[in-house]
């Protein structure tokens, strides 16, 4: 009987000690799962977006020889606007990057109405914010600024394998929308009007690799 009794408490120790465990880890997945799904959830609205030939063109495409911004817009599905990169517009790049403050969290990470500005980083950012390293970015050569109509602007960066990231940031960028001559249809009132691409050449002074 005294054997029974203690194998028996013995038992119910193991099993208190086993919920206990699971509990644990239960709440380590509840926080960890979050921050997966955020990025999983931005993947897939990305992918979403990426039947349009052109808009993943805009993406991935990279001239080693010309370093140009583009304007995509995202209505009409096509780059509308070439400028030549500057340093101003560089700087001021770089400087959203040195602000970005938390991800992005959105289920359709891309607008239906707006534009999306690709600013080439030349030569390209080095970063060592958690934001990006824990996603295995180290590097930025493109940055994607992203302005939806009547929200507020954020960020892509696209990681060696043109996976999406999403960035909420602080910055000027109506500084921006004045230096690529870009006005937002929702603040004229009006469709921006038709506007050609302009062929231009990169004729910057190349400066060191800047750390943020």
């Amino acid at each position: 009987m005294f054997i029974f009794t203690l194998n028996a408490r013995k038992a119910i120790l193991f099993l208190i000690l086993a919920l206990i465990l699971v509990f644990l880890l239960g709440i380590f997945f509840f926080i960890e799962r979050p921050q997966k799904d955020v990025k999983n959830s931005e993947i897939v609205a990305c992918s979403a977006n990426l039947d349009n030939s052109k808009f993943v063109a805009f993406l991935a495409s990279s001239d080693s020889e010309q370093k140009n911004i583009e304007i995509f817009d995202i209505i009409r599905g096509e780059v509308i606007k070439v400028k030549s990169l500057t340093e101003e517009v560089r700087t001021l790049s770089a400087s959203y990057v040195r602000n970005v403050k938390s991800l992005y969290v959105k289920v359709n990470a891309f607008p239906n109405k707006g534009y999306i500005v690709k600013i080439p980083q030349v030569p390209p950012l080095k970063t060592q914010k958690p934001l990006f390293t824990d996603y295995g970015i180290n590097t930025i050569s493109e940055l994607f600024v992203i302005f939806p109509e009547q929200e507020v602007p954020y960020l892509l960066v696209l990681d060696k394998k043109y996976n999406p990231f999403f960035y909420n940031f602080e910055g000027n960028t109506e500084k921006l929308l004045s230096l690529i001559e870009l006005e937002m249809a929702s603040q004229a009132g009006i469709e921006p009007a038709s506007v050609e691409p302009e062929s231009t050449t990169l004729s910057i002074r190349p400066l060191g690799q800047m750390i943020f």
